[in-house]
């Protein structure tokens, strides 16, 4: 005869005196045993069927997770959600610039769209004086708006006429902005005030023109790629804008984009015609040693690394997925899980608490809130359909 069940623990329920009802409450102590306040498994091992608000402790990550309703929320640590956030997106070759606020229980939710007098081709929000910075490629601008409770005032903006831009990098722990010109061999370091003025901090001449400028997390080291020849240059950051001499490097080719992996001594270096990751260690920094490829079928576009566990995700050019790799064992990489869709990926970015990455479509797509919180299993948890094509994404705590 079949028992009613708990909602939670599925615990049996029979009637007093029915037949065989001691052994369904036999059963319940099994139950009851298997089910502590807080249940002990592996990420690889987590409940099939969780209920909203249940807690579970990863012996294989050292993480305490929650279960929203759709997700497994980190609870460890300070990067777990407490609130909400904005997403900034930028359409450049709409002019546009979009404001969302995003939930982890409700998804995002549009606030503003302002049209801009510019194409902006890049942008920074600089939290330590609550100002976004806006690089005007066509007019070689650059432009900063105060902002308050994250939300940039377009009435009030400064800016300073530059020749234009290469690339164009913000310290992650300063004020400093650093930028090198289109075919001119020069680094330029600047200091954005509290006011939203750029104030002249530093010139390097130098004698090759560069493509990519790459700070890593602690503000103390610099590297940039060399535009034409297959060579990156690194040197140490003294006061967090102040390089030191530089250190050349020779690379396998010409480097299309630079990565500081996450609480490592690593660097990731992609190619435009190469399908393959190399690692470096920078353990001697500002001398970067050679440690292994990653090959990978196609050239890749762009990668978000995870900042605890051994993976990232990527997206291939004018491509129509996003992938996520194991990098655990050196030298190769394991598929974990594919995402298609019928739109071309322009960006990602990962969420505060990791469980989340946000990314965008250049052909009229969607923006997507994806659930990667199980690496294996990528899922949409969210998303926002958006007329014009998104290039470039930031996240600001209001």
């Amino acid at each position: 005869m079949a028992h009613k069940k708990t909602s939670n623990l599925k615990l049996e329920m029979p009637t007093e005196g029915s037949f065989g009802w001691h052994t369904s409450w036999y059963n319940n102590f099994n139950s009851i045993d298997q089910h502590p306040g807080v249940l002990t498994c592996t990420s690889s091992t987590r409940p099939s069927t969780p209920w909203a608000g249940q807690v579970i402790f990863e012996t294989d990550t050292l993480l305490l997770k929650v279960f929203s309703g759709s997700a497994w929320i980190d609870i460890s640590s300070d990067s777990s959600p407490s609130s909400d956030f904005l997403l900034y997106a930028l359409s450049p070759s709409h002019s546009q610039f979009f404001i969302f606020s995003f939930s982890y229980t409700s998804g995002l939710s549009l606030l503003s769209t302002t049209f801009l007098d510019t194409q902006s081709f890049s942008m920074f929000f600089s939290p330590s004086n609550n100002i976004l910075i806006l690089a005007d490629l066509y007019n070689t601008n650059l432009l900063s708006y105060s902002t308050k409770n994250g939300l940039p005032n377009f009435s009030l903006n400064k800016f300073v006429e530059v020749i234009p831009f290469r690339d164009i990098f913000l310290s992650p722990v300063s004020n400093f902005l650093f930028f090198t010109y289109e075919n001119y061999p020069s680094l330029i370091i600047l200091e954005i005030t509290e006011q939203g003025d750029f104030n002249y901090k530093n010139h390097n001449d130098l004698t090759s023109s560069f493509n990519k400028i790459r700070i890593n997390p602690s503000g103390d080291k610099l590297i940039l790629s060399d535009l034409t020849n297959p060579t990156c240059y690194a040197s140490s950051l003294t006061d967090f804008w102040n390089p030191s001499p530089f250190t050349s490097i020779q690379t396998e080719e010409i480097i299309s984009n630079i990565y500081f992996i996450p609480n490592t001594n690593l660097v990731a270096l992609l190619y435009d015609n190469s399908p393959y990751l190399s690692i470096y260690s920078s353990s001697n920094f500002p001398n970067l040693e050679f440690l292994y490829n990653v090959p990978y079928a196609f050239p890749i576009q762009s990668a978000v690394f995870h900042s605890t566990l051994p993976y990232c995700f990527i997206i291939e050019p004018s491509a129509h997925i996003l992938t996520c790799l194991d990098l655990s064992e050196s030298g190769f990489f394991n598929y974990l899980d594919v995402f298609l869709t019928t739109f071309t990926f322009s960006s990602i970015l990962f969420s505060p608490c990791e469980n989340f990455l946000f990314a965008s479509t250049d052909s009229s797509g969607p923006l997507y809130v994806l659930d990667v919180s199980d690496p294996e299993n990528i899922t949409v948890a969210f998303e926002y359909p958006i007329t014009p094509p998104i290039s470039s994404l930031t996240l600001v705590q209001p």
